[in-house]
């Protein structure tokens, strides 16, 4: 037994860039495409359906949850998928947190700056990077060449 049944092999240190790279590309044009649904949800529950914004913000955020979800599977981190009843787990239970602390952050940033716009635009650039790290690293680890 060699100590590394289970592991992911490690890429060539070009490989890994290049990977890293191809995955940060397809997670913010992913990313850019959720912003957009998010923020029109957002403003089409607070205008027009009259709902107070942290509860419109709230709904908009876990409708993009599983279009996330689906995309990162699918489409950001390419290669070989684990299980889906695994990675959504990994996945779901991350964004519970996650999403926790955005809307936090979005009520106290809107607080501070007194404007929803650009509190949703703040805290949705602050997020995608702590989310790419922790998506890249925890929930869809894909084996190099697959």
């Amino acid at each position: 037994m060699t100590g590394s049944e289970g592991r992911t092999p490690l890429l060539p240190p070009m490989a890994w860039i290049a990977s890293l790279i191809g995955d940060g590309w397809r997670m913010a044009v992913m990313s850019l495409v959720s912003l957009a649904l998010g923020y029109v949800l957002t403003i089409v529950f607070h205008q027009f359906a009259g709902l107070h914004v942290d509860l419109a913000y709230a709904i908009a955020v876990l409708t993009c949850s599983m279009v996330n979800f689906f995309g990162c599977r699918y489409w950001v981190f390419q290669g070989h998928r684990g299980g889906l009843l695994t990675e959504g787990g990994k996945f779901f239970s991350s964004i519970l947190l996650f999403r926790a602390i955005e809307i936090f952050a979005f009520s106290r940033i809107t607080d501070w700056l007194d404007n929803y716009h650009a509190a949703y635009f703040l805290t949705a650039c602050i997020a995608v990077c702590l989310k790419f790290i922790a998506f890249r690293t925890f929930v869809f680890r894909r084996r190099p060449g697959s």
